[in-house]
């Protein structure tokens, strides 16, 4: 094992907007809380899309909720390509767990291909294996 010389890093800064001006936000705890918050130069979310993993219903109000937080940020967004979504169906459990990696990996390289600038993942249930796997398909292989 070797010793490796390390140096903190200023912690950065988030530019949003404040009742119509640019305010600076500072972090905290090394995270920053921009709830509430609007940015400083929004731009339009176009050609973007959303994944339901597994059978749950995603009803239009769940996208529009979605779409709202956007406005809210002085964000607009078009409606989603398809407007219905993509399904992946999931079968779960330990021993489905390579089926539905596989599953996992077709559906986001499906999404991939068509160029989204922006996927909202919908998760069935609180799953560590499921949310690891789309971690991993997402950003280290396709993001």
């Amino acid at each position: 094992m070797i010793t490796v010389r390390g140096r903190v890093l200023p912690a950065g800064t988030v530019q949003y907007k404040s009742q119509n001006r640019p305010t600076t936000l500072q972090t905290s705890a090394a995270s920053w809380d921009i709830r509430g918050k609007a940015f400083s130069d929004p731009k339009q979310l176009a050609n973007w899309t959303f994944i339901k993993f597994g059978d749950k219903e995603v009803n239009r109000q769940h996208v529009e909720s979605f779409r709202a937080i956007l406005r809210n940020s002085g964000m607009n967004s078009t409606d989603p390509t398809p407007s219905e979504g993509v399904p992946a169906f999931l079968q779960g459990g330990r021993a489905n767990e390579d089926s539905d990696d596989k599953r996992i990996e077709s559906t986001l390289a499906e999404a991939a291909k068509r160029g989204l600038k922006m996927l909202l993942v919908i998760l069935p249930e609180k799953n560590a294996y499921i949310y690891s796997r789309i971690k991993f398909w997402a950003e280290v292989k396709f993001g």
